[in-house]
């Protein structure tokens, strides 16, 4: 399973069939988009609640966590 994935615009690649700003788009196609987002949502939901608990368990008490990030790091450029 990718952990990263690295998207690139590749110029003298074919022109998209479906280049339309979504300014102009028909509410019904908004509406598409809009469902086709959240069933997309959905199928990952399973995968993230699995992560989620696989993560809790390796996880100590949270009595013995610290309350701070000692391993935030800051760089002056």
């Amino acid at each position: 399973m990718a952990k990263y994935l690295l998207l690139k615009h590749y110029r003298g690649a074919p022109a998209s069939v479906n280049d339309v700003p979504m300014d102009q788009w028909t509410p019904e196609e908004i509406s598409a988009h809009v469902q086709y987002m959240n069933d997309f949502a959905a199928r990952l939901e399973p995968a993230s609640d699995r992560r989620k608990a696989k993560t809790s368990a390796s996880l100590p008490p949270r009595s013995t966590r610290s309350s701070t990030n000692s391993t935030a790091t800051t760089i002056a450029i």
